[in-house]
């Protein structure tokens, strides 16, 4: 090996490793049987390289999510067949017994005449942190929904010019209107006559002041 290819591969290792996420190339079976895989796929699973390469220990499909695993299978196949690169989402099972969210990217790599496919290549990051985020703000919203639909006040938003965006249903039986007849009308074609002009001035310093 001359000395410039051994710098090729080192400056290719060192990309490889500090990669924040997975690059490999495995083999189109079962066991997505794994040929190469980057150092970020131990500090994702907890598992080591050396145990997944050629399923010396396990195989990728085995930390992937027993009920996910048909999912990629088939949607892996479908793009293949296509000839077309690949997006899916699915989640493995860490060494800790942890849940981890992924999305791999990949393609097919082909015989010359395009009939024999050798391998996959592609990279798969931890999409973890953002479904759990979006999980926990989806929890949070319908929490939030379930007091402000319980509340006996009359809770609403509106839009800047003051339309009804939303209303619960303490205002509705306040008012005697249903949701259906005040969603997207003008909150003041609610109020008493006299009350119009002083509510529309509070509601333009509240807007002005935000």
């Amino acid at each position: 090996m001359t000395d410039a290819l051994r710098e090729s591969e080192r400056k290719l290792n060192t990309l490889f490793n500090n990669l924040r996420g997975i690059a490999y190339r495995c083999k189109y079976d079962k066991n997505w049987t794994m040929e190469f895989i980057s150092a970020g796929f131990e500090s994702i699973t907890g598992y080591l390289c050396d145990d997944i390469i050629n399923n010396k220990k396990l195989s990728f499909n085995e930390i992937i999510v027993p009920s996910d695993r048909k999912k990629v299978y088939n949607e892996i196949t479908s793009a293949l067949e296509k000839r077309e690169s690949f997006e899916i989402s699915y989640r493995i099972k860490t060494a800790s017994g942890e849940t981890r969210y992924m999305i791999e990217k990949g393609v097919g790599i082909y015989s010359d005449d395009k009939k024999e496919i050798l391998a996959l290549e592609g990279f798969i990051s931890d999409n973890s942190n953002q479904i759990l985020a979006d999980e926990a703000l989806k929890e949070s919203e319908q929490k939030l929904r379930l007091i402000i639909n319980n509340s006996p006040v009359g809770v609403s938003t509106t839009d800047l010019e003051g339309h009804y965006i939303d209303v619960n249903p303490a205002l509705c039986n306040i008012t005697g209107y249903s949701r259906e007849e005040m969603i997207n009308r003008h909150f003041n074609l609610f109020s008493h006559p006299d009350d119009v002009e002083k509510n529309w001035s509070k509601f333009k310093n509240l807007v002005q002041n935000q």
